[in-house]
């Protein structure tokens, strides 16, 4: 075995805490390897946090998320795609990420700050079944322009009709307090991502910048690779 493929083991195993230390430290740890750029001593340190068996589930959750984006960095995509499957992993929601990492990696997120609420795409009629006929927001008129591309912090919410894309990625409803978003992991929400405007709009916007950036179809595949996962393809 060559030196340089057990390098990063000896020096995780040189960076062990002390027997009796909980997963907690190994989760400190863990973050402290990824902020160094330490992906294979990140992902040990997370590992060995999973096996606690007094871990927390919502730790449990974080370090299964933090194991997840070592490995990606390290280039171990198909062993993170199996953790992120896995229902410990699944038990970390990040809903609003979903709509920003579309639009950031097309570039048509808008960081504007602040400002009035905006009303994104959302299906046709979607308050007027529920308004009565005197509501004056029984008409859902889509907005234009800059509008569109607002974090989701910035959507109007109407309580009785919840954007549908925002409830099938498990958004508060807003009517009571939330202390714990709830999970699911259902088809629905792989058809948001593949039918929904918003998503289709991102799409074709980054395909576009990756044809306009590169005339090789690898360096293409680079570029969009980068954008969404923070590394190359290749």
């Amino acid at each position: 075995m060559q030196l340089r493929s057990i390098l990063p083991l000896m020096l995780a195993l040189a960076c062990a805490p002390a027997r009796g230390q909980g997963a907690a430290d190994d989760m400190r740890k863990g973050s402290e390897s990824l902020a160094a750029g330490l992906w294979e001593i990140a992902a040990f340190h997370y590992e060995r946090s999973l096996h606690d068996s007094k871990l927390e589930t919502e730790q449990s959750a974080r370090a299964a998320i933090g194991l997840a984006e070592a490995w990606i960095r390290a280039g171990k995509a198909a062993e993170a795609l199996d953790l992120l499957e896995q229902s410990v992993a699944r038990k970390h929601p990040e809903q609003p990420f979903w709509k920003g990492q579309a639009l950031a990696a097309s570039g048509l997120l808008v960081a504007k700050v602040g400002g009035r609420p905006v009303r994104p795409y959302q299906p046709q009629g979607i308050w007027e079944d529920v308004a009565m006929k005197e509501s004056t927001t029984r008409f859902y008129r889509t907005d234009s322009g800059e509008n569109l591309y607002r974090r989701s912090l910035y959507t109007l919410i109407k309580r009785t009709a919840l954007a549908p894309a925002m409830d099938i990625l498990n958004a508060p409803n807003r009517e009571v307090s939330c202390v714990r978003r709830d999970r699911t992991n259902t088809p629905l929400q792989a058809l948001v991502t593949l039918n929904d405007p918003l998503f289709v709009e991102a799409s074709r916007q980054l395909a576009a910048r990756a044809v306009d950036a590169a005339p090789a179809f690898d360096a293409r595949l680079d570029l969009v690779s980068l954008r969404l996962l923070g590394r190359t393809f290749s």
